[in-house]
């Protein structure tokens, strides 16, 4: 891989920092995450919860965390209910217009088509983190800036990656125990 195709990926995975997060934007949060931010806490939650599960590869759970949302650095931020109305093939967009080297690419869709479709451990425990995070930031919101985000806790898409360890249940129990002000 020659430098210039290095840079090349790191300026457009660079746009991710600037990316608002759409949802919270749609909700009325004035200065909200960027989606570089919520990616690093999405890593962040999947390095935790990866060590409550034996004989997974950690290392690809990393990868998948940290390019989970790299296609937004193409196509922006989609909410959840847009993306039913939209025609975008986020895997094409990984093999296609993101501009890596063949032998990354590969393994990037791959590690993509994984987190989309939920077809490894690994896919799995990551997109449990990426729901997490969400629901995180909406009690973070709701806690510091007196909001209430109650779509976003009542969203059946929202809910449904927890079942893959009884850790992510119980972290989003605790969760929330603590909006409703029970400690």
């Amino acid at each position: 891989m020659k430098a210039s195709d290095i840079l090349d990926f790191l300026l457009i995975a660079g746009r991710l920092k600037n990316i608002p997060r759409t949802g919270w934007v749609i909700s009325g949060i004035t200065n909200p995450e960027t989606v570089a931010s919520h990616s690093f806490r999405v890593a962040l939650i999947s390095m935790l919860l990866s060590d409550y599960f034996s004989n997974i590869d950690k290392e690809k759970v990393l990868r998948i965390a940290l390019i989970h949302d790299l296609n937004e650095s193409i196509i922006g931020d989609i909410p959840l209910g847009a993306k039913d109305n939209v025609q975008i093939d986020e895997k094409r967009i990984f093999s296609e217009d993101i501009p890596i080297p063949p032998t990354i690419k590969k393994r990037m869709v791959s590690d993509f088509s994984e987190f989309e479709d939920r077809t490894s451990i690994e896919g799995m425990i990551v997109r449990a983190a990426d729901k997490i995070d969400l629901l995180l930031q909406a009690y973070e919101y709701e806690r510091n800036r007196g909001v209430r985000l109650n779509s976003f806790w009542e969203n059946s898409q929202n809910r449904m990656d927890f079942k893959v360890h009884k850790i992510v249940e119980q972290i989003i129990e605790e969760l929330e125990r603590r909006r409703k002000g029970v400690n």
